[in-house]
């Protein structure tokens, strides 16, 4: 506080009737931003998106100025307050949820039947369905890259997803359909209604991002 310029006895003045905290916040009332600084923060922003080699994991990392730190913040404590509360879930597998649905909701947009808030398609996977099947969809499905993708995948693609059927010989296709929901338009509203538009998996009674899924 002396280097900051405070007189010596109101120095001695504070430091006899503030508390610890006060005078923390005291300092760092005192504390200066210049130009400069201000603006090395900002030029030195960055996010870093790393996958793994078979990218089945990705790590996030990097700064952001004190304003855009703060506007993430609130973004992601927003979105927390209205995912469902999960069991044995921590603080950071919440805060991972939170921004993935905020970039979901930037991939999305109205379909042919008029339905909002449903995920454009982000990646073409392709499954070949008898090893899918004989698996319960640990084989047979993968980005065309080669990169594999699991049954939790495939179940997001079943639910929301678009599918296209291809016939295939050995080397080359034979036959395909339209590309298409796999379930149809018509019956999505009767799937909401049936379930008041909400999840129907046991305990859960969140209402963001719910979609009809094709299995029981």
């Amino acid at each position: 506080m002396a280097a900051a310029g405070l007189p010596a006895d109101q120095l001695l003045e504070t430091a006899d009737t503030f508390s610890l905290g006060r005078l923390y916040g005291l300092l760092e009332k005192t504390r200066r931003l210049d130009s400069d600084s201000e603006a090395f923060s900002y030029e030195w922003r960055y996010l870093v998106c790393q996958p793994s080699l078979d990218e089945s994991v990705f790590k996030l990392w990097g700064q952001l100025p004190g304003v855009d730190g703060q506007v993430v913040l609130n973004a992601l404590n927003a979105r927390e307050s209205e995912l469902p509360v999960l069991e044995d879930e921590t603080a950071g597998q919440r805060r991972a949820d939170a921004l993935t649905s905020i970039c979901l909701d930037s991939l999305t947009g109205p379909d042919p039947a008029g339905e909002t808030g449903r995920a454009v398609t982000v990646a073409e996977i392709f499954i070949e369905a008898a090893w899918a099947l004989s698996s319960n969809g640990e084989a047979g499905a993968a980005l065309s890259t080669g990169v594999k993708v699991g049954p939790n995948t495939l179940g997001e693609i079943l639910c929301g997803g678009k599918v296209r059927v291809t016939n295939c010989a050995p080397t080359h296709p034979l036959s395909y359909s339209d590309l298409g929901d796999t379930i149809p338009p018509a019956v999505r509203p009767y799937v909401k209604w049936r379930d008041q538009g909400s999840c129907s998996i046991e305990g859960c009674t969140s209402r963001y991002r719910v979609h009809p899924s094709p299995h029981p």
